[in-house]
């Protein structure tokens, strides 16, 4: 989980402690949460996670890697509550998305 931080993410989150089944994340912006493994599927290249925030009430997301004609494509997926967090969840999302497609673009460069 934080070698996929630490290759798709670099800037977005700050810092990372891991803690037993969890790990604290700081994003950039400040946000902190506690983020729950749910499941770790290396072999499927899948990641799912829980969180937890004073502003959630539910949080669970997922992140997928394919290949797809020589490309690599991750699909990121967020379910929250309650729906006002999309104020502050989907600007996250956004700025992670960018970090996450500059940082893979440059793995490719590198290659």
């Amino acid at each position: 989980m934080d070698e996929f931080t630490r290759a798709c993410l670099p800037g977005f989150v700050l810092d990372t402690r891991l803690e037993p089944g969890a790990r604290v994340v700081t994003f950039f912006n400040g946000v902190t949460a506690r983020e729950i493994i749910v499941t770790l599927d290396e072999e499927r290249r899948r990641l799912v996670w829980g969180a937890e925030s004073p502003f959630l009430k539910h949080y669970n997301g997922s992140a997928q890697v394919f290949e797809r004609g020589g490309l690599t494509c991750v699909v990121w997926t967020a379910d929250f509550l309650p729906d006002e967090a999309a104020a502050t969840v989907g600007p996250l999302m956004e700025a992670g998305a960018k970090a996450m497609k500059v940082a893979l673009n440059r793995l490719v460069e590198k290659a």
